[in-house]
């Protein structure tokens, strides 16, 4: 059995998933009848399994007797829930022998982005309007989730409403940013005038799993960062 991507791929909607199955029997043969050769995908989500037959061929095909057929199978996409499937082959004969030995085909469908939990800003969930001086570190971390492949990378987006300009920063992977949670992406921002101008930040979430889902939908979060003291423009005494 062959695929038309490679086996243990990951891939998500769209487009259609192909197989060619080769079925031979040196002694009768596997009659051109539906429903002799079926493709049974079981998904590891629910361990349910269910069939396809492929198409039967209409001649002799590639082999070494006239016992040798080609059978073709295309399934969209959209017809299948995400997870693991393997594809097992059922395979009979004339004399009702069957083979369904052949399960070692497999693909991950996955058709969601990865979920994002949590927004933390120094080890505490991060609210609208927080104030920060110069000095220091932010650490900003994002707990991401998918639930069918993985997560495969982060970035948040700083914009600042002053020049109304967004420019990213990549997050550390978990196990990479000194963190125990095995979902959560970290980094340390640097507090200073050389990465941020004074102003208001908001914060817009960009995670991408394996297959170039993404999203992007946590954008409502922000703080402030302020690293100038008050300017003391007149000092009066007795109104003179």
């Amino acid at each position: 059995i062959r695929m038309n991507i490679s086996n243990y791929t990951n891939v998500t909607a769209g487009g259609f998933i192909m197989f060619n199955v080769s079925v031979n029997d040196s002694t009768t043969f596997v009659p051109l009848t539906s429903g002799v050769v079926k493709l049974g995908f079981t998904n590891s989500k629910n361990a349910s399994e269910f069939n396809v037959t492929p198409t039967i061929p209409t001649g002799t095909g590639v082999g070494t007797s006239s016992y040798s057929w080609i059978y073709n199978l295309s399934i969209a996409t959209a017809t299948l829930a995400d997870g693991t499937y393997t594809v097992r082959v059922y395979a009979n004969d004339t004399v009702n022998n069957v083979n369904f030995s052949v399960a070692n085909t497999s693909f991950t469908l996955d058709t969601v982005p990865p979920n994002v939990t949590h927004v933390l800003m120094n080890a505490t969930t991060l609210g609208n309007a927080t104030n920060h001086s110069a000095g220091g570190f932010l650490l900003l971390a994002v707990t991401v989730n998918d639930s069918t492949t993985h997560a495969d990378s982060v970035l948040l987006g700083l914009t600042s409403l002053r020049n109304v300009t967004e420019f990213n920063i990549t997050l550390n992977a978990p196990g990479l940013n000194g963190l125990a949670n095995a979902s959560v992406w970290a980094v340390n921002l640097s507090l200073s005038a050389a990465t941020l101008v004074d102003g208001i930040y908001t914060l817009r979430v960009y995670t991408n799993d394996s297959v170039e889902n993404m999203n992007f939908s946590v954008g409502n979060l922000s703080f402030t960062f302020d690293s100038t003291p008050p300017n003391v423009t007149h000092v009066l005494m007795n109104a003179t």
